[in-house]
């Protein structure tokens, strides 16, 4: 019986290829991709939903838990002002986040079952009161936030 003979030229071309990085940094044009993607997937610029309303807030009102506390936990890191954002796309964000109920939303979640998406919910209520200014003050009180906070710290 015969032996097939391999070719060992074409072995070594394609481990050559199949091997990884050997510094285990991604290349320059690897690197530009990732920021290419991350860029695309802002939550409050490109990802609305068909209705407007943003992925995150429609994601307060899923049933499981866990995805409600994600919800809350990521609206509290949306709505801080980072230091090199513009007041102007600060204020736009804070807007549509109040247009498409996100803030009446989190309101209600103080009254959640869930111990740990009421304390999710008041650390973005937080977030918000302390840097949403005057303006998202009116709208909080608007929506009524005072009574889910007395209620909150009555369970507590």
């Amino acid at each position: 019986m015969g032996k097939i003979k391999s070719n060992r030229k074409q072995k070594k071309k394609q481990e050559l290829r199949l091997a990884a990085n050997p510094t285990g940094l991604p290349s320059i044009s690897d690197a530009e991709q990732m920021i290419a993607l991350e860029n695309e997937d802002k939550l409050f610029n490109t990802s609305e939903g068909e209705d407007g309303i943003p992925p995150v807030v429609k994601q307060l009102d899923h049933p499981s838990e866990v995805e409600r506390e994600a919800a809350c936990l990521s609206l509290a890191n949306i709505v801080m002002q980072d230091d090199d954002e513009k007041p102007e796309e600060y204020e736009a964000k804070l807007k549509l986040l109040n247009s498409s109920g996100g803030i009446k939303k989190m309101c209600e979640k103080l009254l959640d079952s869930c111990r740990s998406v009421r304390t999710a919910a008041a650390g973005a209520l937080r977030n918000l009161a302390a840097y949403g200014g005057s303006e998202i003050a009116d709208v909080l009180l608007a929506n009524d936030v005072v009574s889910p906070v007395l209620m909150c710290l009555q369970q507590a």
